[in-house]
């Protein structure tokens, strides 16, 4: 494991003295804030229960037991033990020694700084089997209720979270088998600590053991069951799930942390020498597994796995959606009947065939899918701080999520020679997602070597980088789609900045002083007040509006608008703005222009140095929106001139901008005026983790085979435009 950075853990220290101890074991920022607010809030609710209210206990009291727990954490006591539960879905699930907990082993699942607590690997599949099962009633007996056996069970926390989910919609048991007493104990426990919702009538758990021989054994779980009536004869269960141990000592001692090595119960590893099975140690389990779950008649099985490469290794028998694999000459059965029950195929190619799987599907999802992510490269500075998603050391803090769903994740920079890494992956990659701060151009020819492209997500605002005439006449209609509003709040916030940086002269006076310099005559002579000031914005959308609403406290002479679509009369009431039906008339009047309009044909250049020239003369100019929007050199020669008393934003074109770009050093004649930055707006810290998520959103949608994508985030999808944002088109 990386060692922390003196920077990250002096950064730490100054924010609070307790967060360095737990960085030990935490090893993000915002993972540690996390975790020390849910041990404050610990010794909160614990102190309130002896004093009756929180601001009764003594303050130092409060302090002195947080200062415990965190010297506690450091050593690396699971948190789920100090807290003495974990959260797992809506359940309350309670954690002891001796017992696997629900672990949340990846730590970029604690970024999120919300009191709630993101899904699991475990607690993710779960929710997901819960879908299907409720919207398949072929994958049930009964279509009125479903029998649930869950073999290794521990905590408890998967069948009873099934039970939570069904039992609703359907009458549901569930039976839960384990080797050890203590983990069946605390899973009884948890049932009646959830009650309600759940009941322990349609909840049992029963001592069993999954390595014992024969198919259909589990003969003291049987014992138990037909004692309580539990045994349902030869119907058996619907649905067998299992997460067993896939850990050999061997691995235990030399892959895992100190908090697992420590604290994790040894019946969690594969035992030694057990079995006598071929192959690999921890693949013991998968075999055993799939025999009980024949034996019981079960339609539906569903197993965790180490990883893909142990997915793959072992005979499994596995969920698969739209099954597109190829049965091996001589192999029985075939991949997806009419009713959804599969055959046996072969993983591998021709001449190698692999392990044997039973496949199962009922086409309400898709198989292996190969994901390209195209994001600027972060170094150092992004493993220092894994909340810069948008880089392709953290890569959205998506590849764990779809490499345990089975996906692939190709993630590059390298995208524009014509031979670049993004060209090669891009012919059979069938999702790609890249960023407005370093996109990938899908140019209609890119598109049409792309012949697997059916979904393009763009990781923030703006879908310029595509051709979206191409991409709706591309196999059928790909889908593009955008984290719409991922984004609005962090890029109006700059905009103002940039007024105020270009209006009070910010720049020049900075160098100044950096310079060593003293000069307040030479700066000051080209500084003015933004009050009083006429402002005006090309685009009122999502962005606009909240730039005007925030320029409303500056006391501007007026505020104005151009845009095809007028706000309401009650909304222009509220921001105090008016609309101007002329462009040129607009740029007559205002001293400060801010451009908020998207991409797209009648908007590349728009601001040439005929439309320039209409502006007010001294005024200033700011582009958050797309570099193309402007010619570059028309507004270099505007600001050299002085037409322009000052030009600013983020964006470029092209970008990265070369070195040799006009507007790096333009200026006006004054010797300023330029407040360009790197495209970086809309992608602050906080914008990082809401596109990160939007993005995730748009492709679980298309990997589950809902396809229920917010409609606002669509741009072109089926063939024809979905939104009037990349101008006023008329439906097909």
């Amino acid at each position: 494991m990386p060692r922390l950075s003196n920077e990250l853990l002096r950064h730490a220290f100054t924010i609070n003295p307790l967060l360095p101890l737990l960085l030990r074991t935490c090893r993000t920022l915002p993972s540690a804030h996390n975790e020390l607010r849910w041990l404050r809030q610990h010794v909160d609710a614990r102190l309130e229960t002896k004093f009756g209210r929180k601001k009764d206990a003594p303050a130092l009291l409060r302090r002195r037991c947080v200062v415990n727990l965190v010297k506690k954490r450091a050593r690396g006591v699971p948190l789920q033990y100090i807290l003495g539960s974990q959260p797992f879905g809506d359940l309350d699930i309670l954690c002891r020694k001796g017992v696997l907990i629900p672990r949340y082993d990846n730590p970029s699942v604690l970024l999120g700084l919300s009191n709630a607590i993101p899904r699991q690997a475990t607690e993710e599949y779960t929710y997901r089997l819960s879908s299907i099962l409720l919207s398949t009633p072929s994958l049930r007996t009964d279509p009125k209720r479903i029998r649930i056996l869950d073999l290794c069970t521990g905590t408890g926390c998967i069948p009873l979270l099934l039970l939570s989910l069904l039992s609703p919609t359907l009458e549901t048991k569930v039976t839960g088998i384990d080797i050890s007493p203590t983990a069946l104990a605390l899973a009884r426990l948890n049932t009646t600590h959830n009650s309600p919702p759940l009941s322990s009538a349609h909840a049992r758990f029963a001592s069993g053991d999954v390595l014992a021989s024969g198919a259909t054994t589990l003969n003291e779980a049987r014992r138990a069951r037909e004692e309580e009536g539990w045994w349902y004869g030869d119907e058996g269960f619907d649905v067998v799930t299992a997460n067993p141990p896939y850990i050999s000592r061997l691995g235990f001692n030399r892959d895992t942390e100190r908090s697992v090595r420590n604290f994790e119960p040894r019946l969690a590893l594969v035992p030694v020498g057990d079995g006598g099975e071929e192959g690999r140690l921890e693949d013991i389990f998968y075999g055993r597994i799939v025999e009980k779950a024949e034996g019981v008649g079960a339609r539906v099985l569903v197993m965790e796995v180490a990883g893909t490469e142990q997915a793959g290794r072992g005979r499994v028998e596995v969920w698969r959606d739209f099954p597109d694999g190829v049965v091996g000459e001589g192999v029985e059965g075939r991949i997806g009947g009419d009713e959804g029950i599969g055959g046996r195929g072969v993983i591998g190619g021709e001449g190698q065939l692999g392990e044997e799987v039973v496949l199962r599907g009922v086409g309400e999802g898709r198989s292996v899918v190969k994901v390209l992510l195209v994001l600027y490269d972060g170094g150092k500075h992004a493993q220092d701080f894994p909340e810069l998603l948008g880089t392709t050391e953290n890569e959205l803090g998506i590849r764990k999520w779809l490499e345990d769903a089975g996906h692939t994740l190709v993630t590059t920079s390298d995208k524009d020679d014509p031979n670049s890494k993004f060209d090669q992956e891009l012919v059979d990659s069938e999702v790609i997602i890249t960023t407005p701060f370093h996109p990938g151009y899908l140019t209609k020819e890119r598109l049409q070597k792309a012949k697997k492209l059916k979904l393009a997500i763009t990781a923030g605002i703006g879908s310029d980088h595509v051709d979206l005439n191409a991409a709706n006449e591309t196999n059928g209609g790909i889908t593009v789609a955008e984290v719409t509003g991922s984004n609005v709040v962090s890029v109006a916030e700059h905009v103002i900045m940039t007024i105020l940086v270009l209006v009070r002269n910010f720049v020049p006076a900075h160098e100044q002083v950096a310079a060593g310099d003293w000069n307040v005559a030479a700066v000051a002579k080209n500084e003015y007040d933004l009050e009083g000031k006429v402002v005006g914005t090309v685009a009122v959308g999502r962005i606009g509006q909240r730039v005007l609403k925030r320029l409303r406290a500056f006391d501007c002479k007026e505020l104005l608008y151009f845009d095809y679509q007028p706000l309401s009369p009650e909304v222009e009431k509220e921001i105090g703005c008016r609309r101007v039906e002329n462009l040129e008339e607009m740029l007559a009047q205002c001293d400060v222009v801010t451009i908020n309009c998207p991409l797209h044909e009648k908007t590349r250049g728009l601001f040439n140095k005929e439309l320039i020239s209409k502006m007010k003369p001294g005024a200033w100019l700011v582009n958050t929106a797309r570099g193309a929007i402007v010619v570059k050199e028309d507004v270099a020669e505007a600001l050299k001139s002085g037409h322009l008393r000052g030009y600013g934003g983020d964006v470029w074109f092209p970008q990265p901008a070369p070195k040799d770009h006009p507007l790096r050093y333009a200026q006006n004649p004054w010797g300023g005026g330029n407040a360009m930055v790197p495209h970086m707006s809309g992608t602050s810290i906080d914008a990082q983790k809401r596109y990160a998520d939007g993005t995730k959103a748009i492709l679980d949608s298309y990997l589950s085979g809902r396809e229920d994508y917010r409609p606002e985030d669509l741009i072109v999808h089926k063939g024809d435009y979905a939104t009037k944002a990349y101008g006023d088109r008329a439906k097909k």
